[in-house]
């Protein structure tokens, strides 16, 4: 059994913004490998690298569709170094999608009955949920037909996985589509010998 068929406690409520329907806000951002001022190639996302998003800039905004921001999020991801879940989906009276969740892997953690167990046949599994709070959710905005991100937390209670490591995480064992980009963008050192802030972040977020 691992740890998702696992009790989970999920005894606490995500931290999120509302924004109503009405409020302006930008149109649909996409990331994006782009030239850095700096002269070193970085991920942006409307216009500020991905390794620096903060909820604030990124609740509210919107995306032309689910996948755009199922894609956002698995990008994301894959470049800060951490695999991903889904938490929850809704869906309305006709079964069409209206709202997504998804969190960080480590999310929750697992129930003591399984580590207090006694009668055990086999070495338990290693831990891996630690309570992480990393989470995005997006909802449908039926009136635009755009869906709106409500909610995104980005720092992690344990240490983020080595570029090098991403690859064998589970969210993007099957990702492809990113990685020659990926190949293009310089992970543990910019063009000028500096370290990139991935590296900087890892220590600092667990």
């Amino acid at each position: 059994m691992n740890d998702d068929q696992q009790g989970i406690n999920k005894n606490y409520k995500v931290p999120e913004l509302d924004v109503p329907s009405s409020y302006d806000i930008p149109s649909t951002a996409q990331a994006e490998i782009q030239s850095g001022r700096d002269g070193s190639n970085s991920i942006y996302w409307d216009d500020k690298s991905m390794y620096e998003l903060t909820a604030e800039d990124v609740i509210g905004k919107r995306f032309a569709s689910l996948e755009e921001a199922t894609d956002f999020y698995q990008k994301y991801s894959k470049i800060m170094g951490f695999s991903v879940r889904i938490y929850d989906g809704r869906r309305d009276t006709n079964g069409a999608p209206i709202m997504k969740h998804w969190v960080c892997s480590r999310e929750g953690e697992r129930d003591k009955k399984y580590i207090e167990h006694t009668n055990r046949i086999r070495e338990p599994r290693a831990i891996t949920r630690v309570n992480c709070r990393a989470t995005f959710r997006v909802n449908l905005d039926k009136e635009s037909k755009t869906w709106v991100a409500r909610s995104f937390v980005p720092k992690h209670s344990h240490e983020l996985a080595a570029d090098f490591e991403t690859q064998f995480l589970r969210s993007h064992r099957m990702v492809k589509d990113f990685d020659n980009a990926l190949d293009f963008a310089t992970i543990f050192t910019n063009s000028k010998g500096s370290v990139c802030p991935k590296a900087q972040r890892r220590e600092a977020w667990h």
